[in-house]
């Protein structure tokens, strides 16, 4: 009996790795062309504010078309669903090596976008589904390790090899890393059938419930917090620390050290009311936040400190997001994480161009109070949930 249960659970770790495999391979194609814009506006003959587009158009793809193709893991078998979203994904990748053209890119990015939040959300749903209830969080952190190496690795790795060599290495290289993920999905994930009564299971009913629609929009806050500054984290680390540009480059790598961290500490703990963490995790980053924008300057060790508070905070919030979403729609899970994957998504648009209208306008340190301005009113938001959650129902039994 033992062994049984010792092969289940090494199967079961063995498919979460797979996984944050897979979320690692998506989030630095997501977010690589972000390190050579320059490089490939120079190639493609573009400027590098067009090429801003390619990041653009693939956040579009996840927030107006990810919900939709989300929906339809009710409808085929989740496992062969996945198989054709990833198989996708990678394809988009081999389209824009062998055409390198600026309509062609947009397109694949667009398509990408789209199938990004279908497959983090059968990522999630998966890790979950085949974890128990007890350990939800636990799960989920561990398929998140595929969102902090990509921070971490994947996205500075991907800036060096554009670079050094050339941008569409980079694309070459995801795609064959891909298909390593693809395989792993192949032997690992179990198959789930399509539910026969998908008719009667609409979304419907969650879209209506406004204690959901709150969820949105704290989602929405907190990452246009997050993103508002973290976006620019360069340029504000360079201009509050006064850190030379060597240092900030090591810098990062300790902030994606501490995301582990704050990845790994989130995830040992279950919260039976899933708005405590949003509330401590925001009240953290905005304090941290401003004692950054104000005494950065004087003391670089304690903005060091600092540093890594900020990073344990900003991977732990992904996990506290997720699970509160996978808590409060218990029979939607696919399309409530979706949905709230397109709703993060808007939240880190708002974000970028909240940040870098400050930038613009006034100075990149005064972004801090901006961020913090916005986590402010999220953790508003949540109390006031946290007050008004008892008139609602079917959730009012789910979160307490």
């Amino acid at each position: 009996m033992r062994k049984q249960q010792n092969v289940k659970e090494s199967d079961n770790l063995a498919l979460l790795n797979i996984l944050a495999f897979l979320s690692f391979v998506v989030v630095t194609t997501e977010f690589s062309m972000v390190g050579f814009l320059p490089e490939i506006s120079l190639q493609l003959g573009i400027s590098v504010a067009d090429a801003g587009w390619f990041v653009t158009w693939f956040a579009l793809g996840a927030a107006l078309v990810g919900p939709y193709l989300t929906l339809m893991v009710k409808v085929f078998d989740t496992k062969h669903y996945f198989m054709f979203t990833t198989s996708a994904f990678i394809l988009a990748n081999v389209v824009i090596i062998l055409l390198p053209r600026y309509e062609v890119i947009v397109v694949a990015r667009f398509i990408q976008g789209g199938f990004l939040p279908v497959i983090l959300s059968i990522i999630a749903m998966t890790a979950v589904d085949t974890s128990g209830d007890n350990r939800q969080h636990w799960a989920i952190s561990r398929v998140n390790l595929g969102l902090v190496f990509a921070t971490v690795l994947g996205i500075p790795l991907s800036a060096f090899i554009a670079v050094e060599y050339h941008w569409q290495l980079t694309f070459w290289l995801l795609s064959i890393l891909g298909l390593f993920a693809l395989v792993g999905i192949v032997l690992y994930v179990p198959a789930v059938p399509p539910k026969k009564n998908i008719a009667n299971e609409n979304n419907r009913p969650l879209l209506l419930q406004p204690l959901f629609l709150l969820h949105l929009l704290l989602s929405m806050l907190l990452f246009t917090a997050m993103f508002t500054v973290y976006t620019y984290i360069s340029s504000f680390m360079l201009t509050v620390t006064t850190f030379s540009n060597t240092a900030i480059g090591w810098l990062l790598i300790v902030f994606g050290g501490a995301g582990v961290l704050g990845n790994w500490l989130v995830g040992r703990f279950t919260f039976k009311q899933n708005l405590q963490p949003t509330i401590y995790l925001t009240l953290l980053f905005c304090t941290v936040i401003l004692l950054l924008t104000l005494i950065g300057s004087y003391w670089k060790i304690l903005a060091i400190i600092i540093l890594v508070f900020w990073g344990a905070v900003h991977m732990a919030a992904f996990v506290i997001t997720q699970v509160r979403i996978i808590q409060i729609a218990k029979e939607h899970k696919a399309f409530a994480l979706s949905l709230n994957m397109a709703i993060c998504n808007l939240g880190i648009s708002i974000g970028a161009m909240a940040g870098g209208w400050v930038s613009s306008h006034y100075a990149v340190d005064n972004i801090g109070f901006v961020a913090a301005g916005f986590a402010t009113f999220t953790v508003l938001t949540a109390i006031f949930m946290q007050k008004t959650m008892k008139k609602y129902q079917p959730y009012s039994s789910i979160i307490k």
